[in-house]
């Protein structure tokens, strides 16, 4: 959906369900948290945009409200697997940098 005036009141990228949907795809959460972050930061905006007791403030409360009762009985976001595996793919730029800072410095 297009709405030229958004970007002009949010200066932070919108955040949006398929958006939240392609980070945990991709693994870019690396705590629930950070989902949770963008999901109120989503329901924030909404409620900002839209005026109180349109359809879809309406329904961002509904979803808010939802989420919530949810959100205390999930899982975690990753398995324990995937956890360490996301530590170690953070590791390896830092890793690499610090390689070719050594090497610069030696050359």
């Amino acid at each position: 959906m297009e709405l030229p005036s958004y970007p002009k009141i949010f200066k932070k990228p919108s955040m949006d369900l398929s958006t939240m949907r392609r980070k945990i795809d991709n693994r870019d959460y690396p705590t629930a948290e950070w989902l949770y972050d963008d999901f109120k930061h989503m329901v924030k905006n909404c409620m900002l945009f839209n005026p109180l007791g349109a359809p879809v403030c309406t329904a961002g409360q509904e979803l808010d409200k939802v989420f919530l009762e949810k959100r205390r009985n999930l899982p975690p976001l990753y398995p324990l697997h995937a956890i360490a595996q996301m530590e170690a793919r953070a590791q390896q730029p830092r890793a690499a940098a610090e390689e070719r800072g050594g090497q610069e410095s030696g050359g």
